[in-house]
């Protein structure tokens, strides 16, 4: 016959909510407490993929994640984090798409007005490299100084081109524009 108070005591060790402890950067390891006699060794960290398609989002000390461990608190994986009291959820809109930084920054994306907003701390910076190209199919609005390494060009041509001809370019008998561009 089988004993069904085992089973749920062997389910609910595998099983278990807890803090972690200890991180560990490589390999990613995690030492999560589970009450005060209870400590994990090091458990491995779940990912959604992990071959080819990969991510790095390692967990903070103090995070509360929820453990499966069939090896006992000796072998186990952290499956994932867990909103508490102490760290509630960012937040409560359902049509959002939110990830907030440890800096500060947030990501969020609203499918109901379609929009996607970066927002940064103050010294942030942001680099996108494409070498096959850049395209932006909208308005751009811009609202600080446009500093470029390179060449500026439109389809009529270069800003050096607008140059040599403003600089080049008299009227009659008048000298060429003072000052140059």
């Amino acid at each position: 016959m089988i004993d069904l108070s085992t089973i749920h005591r062997a389910l609910m060790s595998m099983i278990q909510i807890g803090t972690i402890d200890e991180v560990q950067a490589d390999p990613l390891r995690y030492r999560v407490t589970f009450d005060e006699q209870r400590k994990s060794w090091w458990l491995r960290h779940g990912e959604r993929r992990a071959l080819k398609a990969s991510s790095w989002d390692p967990y903070e000390k103090g995070e509360q994640v929820l453990c499966l461990l069939p090896g006992g608190n000796w072998d186990g994986v952290i499956i994932c984090a867990i909103h508490s009291d102490q760290n509630p959820q960012p937040e409560s809109d359902l049509d959002k798409f939110v990830r907030d930084m440890k800096d500060g920054a947030r990501i969020e994306y609203d499918s109901n007005s379609h929009s996607l907003k970066a927002t940064l701390p103050n010294e942030g910076t942001v680099e996108l490299v494409a070498k096959g190209g850049f395209l932006l199919d909208g308005p751009l609005e811009v609202t600080e100084d446009i500093t470029s390494h390179k060449e500026v060009r439109d389809k009529k041509g270069t800003m050096q081109l607008m140059r040599d001809q403003y600089n080049g370019h008299v009227n009659g008998n008048s000298p060429p524009p003072d000052p140059q561009m």
